[in-house]
């Protein structure tokens, strides 16, 4: 699954290798933010259950605010 974040902050700052930070809220759910270009920090929530997955993404589209990033999809963050 995903990376989880340690940081208080949703974001880190300085150059990252992805625009995306994730944290699992329960057994099956997990909250990934976008660091956007925007600076609206969108959530995208990732849903487990049996037999599907569920994504519900009020994503950016991976439009990073930092040049440097280098993982802004969120398919292949996945």
């Amino acid at each position: 699954m995903c990376p989880t974040s340690s940081s208080d902050s949703p974001v880190s700052k300085g150059s990252r290798s992805t625009c995306f930070t994730c944290t699992r809220l329960n057994d099956t759910t997990f909250l990934i933010v976008e660091d956007d270009k925007c600076s609206e920090f969108p959530y995208i929530y990732f849903k487990i259950y049996d037999s599907v997955l569920a994504l519900i993404d009020t994503g950016c589209g991976g439009a990073s605010k930092d040049d440097t990033t280098q993982l802004t999809s969120l398919r292949e963050f996945l």
